[in-house]
């Protein structure tokens, strides 16, 4: 039955047109010189503000780039936006979002997750090791993976 699933599972966008898929040089180096004027361990509620404002400003899209460069600069991007009152890659389907709201960014990383995968061959613990690089990439865990209507 998932196998049926994920043959229905449509193939990212060609040429990576993915949003928050990846950074430029710019922006990557823009984000760094940002990242370095804040204490990863010490951001208070304004100075997550101020890093969002920043981010925004840098025209970089919340997604796993953005999660990925900002935690090798030391940074949770989720607790950021957690802290800065904003929604982002971290609001799972039935999350702050709202029940039936799907982020593409989310399901995008999921396909990439999944793509060396035999999903008709997964153990509990090899769903639990996606949902653990889920969470890395700065997505929810909690609640349920899909919400389908059909």
């Amino acid at each position: 039955m998932i196998s049926s699933i994920s043959n229905a599972m449509p193939p990212p966008p060609p040429g990576g047109g993915q949003q928050g898929a990846s950074l430029s040089t710019d922006q990557l180096e823009g984000l760094n010189a940002l990242l370095e004027g804040y204490d990863a361990d010490a951001t208070s509620a304004e100075d997550a503000a101020a890093i969002v404002e920043g981010i925004e400003e840098l025209g970089i899209t919340p997604g796993p780039a953005l999660a990925s460069a900002m935690a090798d600069a030391g940074f949770d991007a989720r607790a950021i936006g957690d802290q800065a009152g904003v929604g982002g890659p971290g609001q799972s389907a039935g999350g702050a979002g709202g029940a039936g709201q799907t982020s593409s960014e989310a399901l995008t990383a999921l396909t990439t997750l999944l793509a060396d995968q035999d999903i008709s061959d997964m153990s509990d613990s090899d769903w639990a090791e996606i949902g653990a690089q889920m969470e890395e990439l700065g997505y929810a865990r909690e609640g349920a993976l899909f919400n389908v209507r059909l």
